[in-house]
């Protein structure tokens, strides 16, 4: 299949699949490709981002998000995917920041409270992290198997 050089649509979808394989390179060029031809395109800023993450690059990790933010500033995703990029910075007190606003979005969201509570225990605020894991377990008992 050739894909059409102004087809934003297929360079997305050529990014995605590039993605799900693994190649996260390509995916990026393939997402900057079609940013370059729509670049209000939510989700392939969100990607990218993602795909930034992946290979440790992360504050352009952030930098991915901070756009699919400013054009959605709802997007539960991409709030969610920053805290993860800000917390492999180290940049916990901004990660736990991104987590309360998924949170904010979709409160029932486990792993912004999981990855909440990691935060904490990186800043060494234990009492947070527990209440960050108590609402994990509040949320979800059955993810909690107990010991054999």
């Amino acid at each position: 299949m050739a894909l059409q050089p102004g087809d934003d649509t297929a360079w997305y979808s050529r990014g995605m699949a590039l993605y799900h394989l693994g190649r996260y390179e390509d995916a990026i060029a393939s997402f900057d490709n079609a940013l370059d031809l729509k670049p209000d395109h939510l989700t392939t800023w969100y990607n990218r981002g993602n795909a930034l993450s992946l290979l440790g690059r992360y504050e352009e990790a952030v930098a991915s998000h901070n756009i699919a933010l400013d054009l959605k500033p709802d997007y539960l995703k991409a709030w969610y995917g920053r805290g993860n990029a800000l917390s492999n910075l180290g940049r916990y007190e901004d990660a736990i920041a991104s987590y309360d606003k998924a949170l904010e979005i979709f409160p029932e969201l486990d792993l912004a409270w999981f990855n909440k509570g990691l935060a904490f225990v990186s800043l060494g605020c234990y009492e947070a992290a527990i209440a960050s894991y108590d609402k994990v377990i509040d949320l979800f008992p059955c993810l909690i198997s107990p010991p054999t």
